[in-house]
């Protein structure tokens, strides 16, 4: 059963552009989560250089720039994550959509393997992704030749870095949840399940 007043964490993922609306992508979500009884707080976690509506960004706790890869961004977010809240000896559940959930489990694993350039172990109790392409994104990623899109490329080493562990753990335990399909392109990250 969830702990409805962990702190959650909401991490979009690729997009064309540089400029995700961390507000129009998670605030559907956040309402029906408050609907369910979860407390919060909520936290739109951003990283790109014109993100809007987020609570706060990568950017601030790593060399993040548009373009990289999500590795980069996995170890940003384990810092983050570990300063703000586990090394205060306190817990998080994390949603990640798209890409999002890429960086999560990078996060957690990177973390606790004591991988160069993470943080310490991170708690996170539960891990929702949406979308996450695990094992590299649709053929059409074929065509991304540099930066982060092509870090998401089926066979990238970023992603022949993730299937390393395919079920990576906080120091308390991780559950992780994957919501997925052929057809991401035609649900909404706001979407019920």
């Amino acid at each position: 059963k969830p702990n409805k007043s962990h702190p959650i964490l909401l991490i979009h993922g690729w997009g064309l552009g540089a400029d995700t609306d961390c507000g129009s992508t998670f605030d559907r979500m956040i309402g029906q989560l408050k609907a369910a009884g979860f407390t919060g707080p909520f936290i739109r976690v951003g990283f790109y250089s014109g993100d809007t509506n987020c609570d706060m960004t990568l950017r601030d706790w790593g060399p993040v720039e548009d373009g990289s890869h999500f590795s980069v961004l996995s170890k940003a977010f384990s810092k983050y994550v570990y300063a703000t809240f586990t090394a205060k000896g306190k817990t998080v559940d994390v949603v990640g959509y798209s890409m999002g959930g890429n960086v999560v489990r990078g996060a957690v694993q990177g973390s606790a393997a004591g991988e160069s350039g993470f943080s310490a172990p991170i708690k996170v109790q539960d891990a929702v992704t949406f979308g996450a392409p695990m094992n590299g994104a649709a053929w059409y990623s074929s065509f991304c030749l540099w930066g982060m899109c092509s870090s998401l490329k089926p066979g990238s080493d970023d992603v022949k870095w993730l299937q390393k562990v395919p079920n990576p753990q906080g120091p308390d335990g991780t559950e992780w949840t994957a919501f997925g399909s052929d057809a991401v392109t035609r649900a909404k990250v706001s979407d019920p399940v």
